[in-house]
């Protein structure tokens, strides 16, 4: 899955926003029909990935590569950022910093590991030299529709957060959560609208700054149903509750 932004487009429709404060992303009464698009291109690359368990609980362990050196609060901004992505669609995201040099055996043993889908990487790296320069990220997912590491390009989300104002934390850990969201709903999962949206636009920036891009009902009962049904594989004798409305 790769994403790319156009800068351009960016610019002008960003050109009449304004923002008193660091904390708001304010809506001007005039000038925001245009529209800012980040778009999303799925990209399936063939590769090998083990498959693995899930316990029962809808709980995924993230192991995160700071490989582009991006500052600890910012880090910490995307990763508090992604968790309540993710927990407001019922699963919660457990984190590993990995490639510290003050990791123990232990911590570098669990960041060696990638299960499928309870386990997954990402790495933040500064961008990738194949790839054409306004390409946000990629995610890698197999033909069997499997896929447990993505990478996220910081130095472009920093060139962006620069004209959309919004807070680079909160850019990268929505940008993360897009990712991994590919990862766990796997091929053709973008949306018409919300965070797995194809295109994200002025107004979704807004909503991403509110608090509001959020995964779909849908998208995230498909995530948590392809976590029990990892798990059941794991566990025979675990079934399947119906849940509340």
């Amino acid at each position: 899955m790769t994403w790319s932004l156009d800068y351009t487009a960016a610019q002008a429709g960003l050109k009449h926003l304004h923002r008193p404060d660091r904390s708001r992303l304010l809506l001007p009464r005039l000038g925001w029909r245009e529209k800012t698009i980040i778009s999303f291109a799925t990209t399936i690359l063939l590769a090998t990935s083990a498959l693995a368990q899930t316990p029962p609980q809808s709980t995924v362990t993230v192991s995160l590569f700071n490989d582009a050196r991006v500052p600890p609060s910012i880090i910490d901004s995307a990763e508090n950022s992604a968790s309540r992505i993710f927990a407001q669609a019922g699963i919660e995201l457990r984190w590993i910093l990995c490639g510290r040099q003050e990791e123990s055996v232990e911590e570098q043993r669990a960041c060696g590991q990638t299960l499928f889908p309870e386990h997954l990487h990402v790495h933040i790296v500064n961008s990738d030299p194949h790839l054409k320069g306004s390409v946000f990220g990629i995610s890698f997912i197999s033909a069997d529709n499997i896929g447990s590491q993505a990478d996220v390009f910081y130095t472009k989300i920093a060139g962006f957060q620069s004209i959309s104002l919004v807070e680079p934390g909160t850019l990268l850990g929505h940008a993360i959560a897009h990712e991994l969201g590919h990862l766990l709903l796997g091929s053709n999962s973008h949306s018409p609208t919300g965070l797995m949206s194809a295109d994200w636009r002025t107004a979704d920036l807004i909503h991403m700054e509110q608090g509001g891009l959020l995964f779909s009902v849908e998208q995230s009962l498909k995530m948590k149903a392809r976590l029990s049904t990892f798990a059941m594989r794991k566990d025979p004798s675990l079934h399947l509750l119906p849940s509340g409305t």
